[in-house]
């Protein structure tokens, strides 16, 4: 499977690893943008306030297949009703909304444990949120229960 991840950090770049190690072609995108016109899916792991414009460097983004690993840390454009939808704006194509930022402390030990985790966080049922204490309570769950640093 061709990858562009939108994003080197550590969700965008941890993902392109593991990725990677698993035999997919993947194409890392950084604020310079570049071209996915040969990508598959697409993963979107911006700062949620750079979302339109890190999606408007690339080329090649009409209708694909997006994975929204966005988080809403550093605002958003109240324009869209989530992130996702922001997203969706910009691609034209179906978006999944996946991941969050506390797993992304995970991804260099997920290798070392017997067995790798299906689901860290259960998801909000209430739909798109932005970042609150519960987050960080699952956070310190995980720190507790050792799968965090």
């Amino acid at each position: 499977m061709n990858i562009t991840t939108i994003g080197r950090g550590t969700i965008g770049g941890g993902l392109a690893r593991f990725w990677q190690q698993a035999g997919h072609k993947v194409t890392l995108l950084g604020r310079d943008g570049g071209d996915a016109s040969d990508a598959d899916v697409v993963l979107v792991a911006v700062p949620s306030g750079s979302i339109s414009d890190a999606l408007g460097r690339v080329t090649g983004l009409e209708g694909k297949i997006a994975v929204d690993a966005t988080n809403a840390f550093t605002g958003r454009d109240e324009r869209y009703e989530s992130l996702a939808h922001e997203v969706k704006a910009q691609t034209k194509g179906p978006v999944a909304k996946a991941f969050n930022a506390n797993v992304g402390v995970l991804f260099d030990r997920v290798g070392d444990q017997r067995v790798r985790p299906g689901c860290l966080y259960a998801a909000d049922r209430r739909g798109a949120r932005d970042h609150t204490a519960a987050d960080s309570r699952r956070g310190l769950r995980a720190r507790e229960a050792g799968w965090a640093r």
